[in-house]
This record gives C-alpha cells, structure tokens and sequence, in this order.
C-alpha cells in the first residue's frame, strides 16, 4: 500500500512539474507577442518600452504634455525632447530664426521664446493646442533672468496652423502666465497673433483660456513690431512676432 501512495505522489509531482514548464513557456511567448503587439504593461502612454513604469510624456485631450506619435508609422513612438531653458540675453531673433529652421520641411510651425524678467521662477503647467503639436515638453521650471525656447508647428499630414496657449504659473503670487501663439494654414483668412494675460490662481491652458486671449482680450498681430501690455499684478509683456508661416514670437515679461 505504502508504494502505491509513493507511486501517485511522484505521478501527481511530475505532472505538477510539466504543467509549471508548459505555462512558462506559453507565459514567455505571450510577453513577446505583446511586445510584437505593442501591447507590454511595461510601455508608458506613448507605447515605448521602458525600464521602469515612469511617467512619459503624452498628448491628452488637446493638453501636450509631450509629443505625438510618428503619423507615417503608428507604431513607432518617440519621447519628447524637453526645451531649452537658456540665460534671458541668449532668446534672441537669431537663436529664435534658428530654432524654426530646426524643426525641418514644415510649412507651418514657430519658435517662442519667453524670457523671464521678474522675481519669482516660472512653473510650466501645460501648453493647449486648438491645433498643431509640439515635439518638445515644456521644462518644469524658468528661473529668474532666464528663458524657454519652445518650438510647435502642424500636425503631420493635415491641413492646420500650430495654434495654442502655453501656461506658467507663479507660485509665490499665486497667478498664472498664460502665452497665446497662433500660425494659421491658410493666409487668405487669417493671420499670425499673440498675446499674453495674467489670471488669479492656478490654470491650466484649455480652450477657454484659447478663446479669451484670441478673441476677447486685444491680442497683437504679428507684424514684425514690437508691442507692450500690462498684465496685471506689476506685470509687463513686450514682445514681437513675424508674419510668415515659419515665424517666432519672442517676448519678455517683466515684474515693476
């Protein structure tokens, strides 16, 4: 009797052995079929392996937060860059010509460069697109005495301008710096504005932020002259922006 319970034991323990190998292997070939698929629990939101379950930066709901997928190749993803941050002095119109010559054969695109010339660091909340797209992130912060060359242009394969809003909020006075940039497709109806406004709190650019900047609160047009503003809070803005489809806006906002 006694070898008759080993003999089942050691039939039950092979059988647990072939099954654990047999789910092993089918366990291996599932994870590379996902990542074949593009479907890895190890890909942030854009879809590119990682390392780590880090966050990636993403485009969500008209909110950039990062950069959009290869438009001729759905599934290759790439990470955005982040922009520069670089002394106030060096956002130049040179640095500015150059930085949208960058970004290669677009017909519609633009470089920003934001100086700042107050007394508290800006922290970069989001940018909005109503179109268009960027393939930088904004950096998390601007110092005092420095600047933040960003770059957006259309969107692959469609007929759209690179229009947007791009947010910073000042946490030691609790308001928020909100930059509107717009490079339209089609020139026989529109053409290039900016503008710049203050708001109490913290807010983030959305569509409404887009539409009181574009439409209700004086924006300048982009004719290669510089214009001022107050702001609000002992805040300036002086800025300039060229009129062609491969433009820039450069300005500089400045605490009394």
């Amino acid at each position: 009797m006694a070898s008759y319970k080993h003999g089942i034991n050691l039939f039950h323990l092979i059988l647990l052995a072939e099954l654990f190998l047999a789910f092993s292997e089918s366990k291996a070939d599932g994870a590379k079929l996902s990542q074949l698929e593009g479907k890895s629990p190890r890909r942030g939101p854009l879809g590119q392996l990682l390392g780590q379950d880090a966050p990636v930066a993403h485009i969500d709901n008209g909110i950039l937060n990062g950069k959009e997928e290869d438009s001729h190749n759905p599934k290759k993803r790439i990470v955005a860059a982040t922009a520069a941050v670089v002394s106030a002095g060096a956002v130049t119109i040179s640095a500015l010509i150059a930085a949208v010559n960058a970004i290669g054969n677009v017909q519609r695109k633009i470089s920003i460069g934001i100086t700042n010339d107050g007394r508290y660091q800006f922290e970069a909340l989001n940018t909005y697109f109503f179109s268009g797209t960027s393939d930088q992130v904004l950096p998390n912060y601007v110092p005092p005495n420095k600047g933040v060359i960003y770059t957006a242009r259309k969107t692959s394969g469609a007929a759209t301008g690179a229009v947007g809003v791009i947010s910073f909020y000042i946490t030691n006075e609790d308001i928020t710096l909100c930059v509107l940039f717009s490079v339209p497709y089609d020139y026989n109806l529109y053409s290039n504005w900016w503008n710049a406004k203050v708001y109490q709190g913290k807010k983030y650019a959305n569509y409404n932020a887009y539409n009181d900047l574009y439409y209700s609160s004086s924006p300048f047009k982009g004719d290669n002259r510089y214009h001022s503003k107050s702001l609000g809070w002992h805040y300036t803005a002086k800025g300039v922006m060229s009129s062609s489809g491969t433009g820039y806006l450069q300005l500089s906002v400045k605490k009394q």
